[in-house]
């Protein structure tokens, strides 16, 4: 199998701009009130996989009319899954160090809220809260967000690929 000549330009404006709407969408939810909502993570999964279908075809548009099978599709969709990624997560590092300083707080009452039942005494309602406080940091947050865009954003990458690539164009 032979080298991947990819547009490089091509894929690192594709997943600014994907890192850029993922980043928007993260920060409209948050203003939003539903940021820490069960229903965020699929919304931003959502945004993702849109933002990767766009990539593919554009990229498939400006490479025409070199071939573009599902490896290409993949492989374009694989990285601006990862440049996305890394984006949100320098911004999740700006925006809580400098721009939203109660956002590690507000993630910890969100989640202490889900998770406290009604049958907890204060004391097993306090241990839950000191676990969160310990866990919920900075980095954690960041490490997960990474973890997420990147991994389901590669699996879309590869289910998306299968219906990006040209007609007859099998292989790369």
């Amino acid at each position: 199998m032979g080298r991947l000549h990819l547009r490089w330009d091509l894929i690192l404006r594709a997943g600014a701009i994907a890192g850029i709407v993922e980043v928007v969408s993260g920060v409209a939810m948050y203003l939003g009130g539903v940021y820490f909502a069960p229903w965020s993570g699929p919304v931003s999964l959502l945004v993702l996989a849109l933002s990767i279908a766009v990539a593919q075809k554009w990229y498939a548009a400006r490479t025409a009319p070199a071939p573009m099978g599902y490896v290409v599709a993949f492989a374009v969709g694989g990285l601006v899954a990862a440049i996305t990624a890394m984006i949100y997560v320098l911004y999740n590092f700006v925006s809580v160090s400098f721009v939203y300083r109660h956002f590690i707080d507000q993630m910890v009452n969100a989640r202490f809220a889900r998770l406290r039942l009604p049958s907890m005494d204060q004391g097993q309602a306090n241990a839950l809260l000191d676990r969160l406080r310990t866990e919920i940091t900075l980095r954690a947050i960041a490490t997960a967000n990474l973890r997420f865009l990147a991994v389901m954003g590669i699996a879309a990458a590869a289910l998306l690929a299968a219906f990006t690539r040209r007609r007859g164009s099998v292989g790369r």
